[in-house]
């Protein structure tokens, strides 16, 4: 047996022998012990992340005629990090349409705790819109999600097998990447572990140069500010003249943070040291360096 499977093996025999016979297996170290060092070294198979090129170039791409209920699929999948077989139980009372959002509540998950989302963006909530307008009149089933082909949409369910995993993945590895903290995380995917919501994270090499920035570039965060304020004045000062004296170009730099002016825009060539910036204050003053 694989590593994840002992383990699970494991879980049911020790909540059968408590049950049944008040046994509790947790305390006995030796089979604990044999369970970890069988983990060692591996790796579960996890499913793949789709990209956010990806999932625009499907969505945008791929025919509405032949692949329309994938794409719904896709979208309510990645907005709500939803379990297959949350999917596959959603029914048309779970989800609402508001107008410029789309809520939908997912009532009975694995962890017995509720949760809802919403979707947002014209593209999107026209995709929804699109599929729910082809669904059969008089339909018995509640089940949102029915068969789709050529164009259409059936008088049958749809699969467990048509939705993947990889939407619950996908939709947690994009919202770490877009600046969530685990706490949001973990409210957003229903999960109780820290360790658990983790495990569905996908490293991205966005994420991964970000984190060198951080090492190895970690004054660029710092003289990369922008502007913050239209109401903010502006001052230009050109030191790309090579000819310019250093001490002329410290004194215009002093000179400048000085002044009145709250916004600071800074062009300087490879030569012109912008590091010490002569000692000045920077106190609200935004500025943008082009090397």
């Amino acid at each position: 047996m694989k590593s994840s499977t002992m383990w699970s093996q494991y879980s049911m025999i020790k909540a059968l022998l408590n049950l049944k016979h008040g046994l509790d297996i947790s305390k006995y170290m030796k089979l604990r012990a044999y369970l970890k060092k069988q983990n060692e070294g591996y790796t579960p198979k996890k499913s793949k992340v789709f990209t956010k090129e990806q999932f625009e170039d499907f969505l945008n791409n791929a025919p509405d005629e032949q692949y329309l209920g994938i794409k719904v699929v896709l979208v309510i999948g990645v907005s709500g990090a939803c379990r297959c077989d949350e999917m596959v139980n959603m029914t048309i009372d779970n989800i609402e349409d508001l107008g410029s959002v789309i809520h939908i509540k997912i009532p009975d998950s694995k962890t017995k705790k509720p949760r809802s989302f919403t979707i947002i963006g014209e593209k999107y909530i026209n995709l929804y819109r699109k599929y729910t307008s082809l669904r059969p009149p008089a339909m018995e089933s509640r089940r949102f999600f029915l068969k789709f082909q050529n164009g259409k949409c059936y008088r049958m369910v749809m699969g467990i097998h048509t939705i993947s995993h990889a939407l619950r993945r996908t939709s947690a590895t994009l919202l770490v990447n877009g600046g969530a903290d685990i706490t949001c995380l973990k409210r957003h995917g229903g999960w109780r572990s820290s360790t658990v919501a983790e495990g569905y994270l996908e490293d991205s090499l966005s994420n991964k140069k970000e984190t060198a920035k951080k090492i190895l570039m970690p004054n660029s965060s710092s003289l990369g500010l922008n502007a913050a304020s239209d109401e903010r004045n502006s001052v230009d000062v050109d030191l790309t003249d090579v000819e310019t004296s250093k001490k002329s170009k410290e004194m215009l730099l002093a000179n400048s943070f000085n002044s009145t002016q709250n916004s600071i825009e800074l062009e300087v060539n490879k030569s012109g040291s912008v590091l010490n910036l002569c000692g000045a204050t920077l106190n609200n003053c935004n500025f943008t360096i082009n090397m």
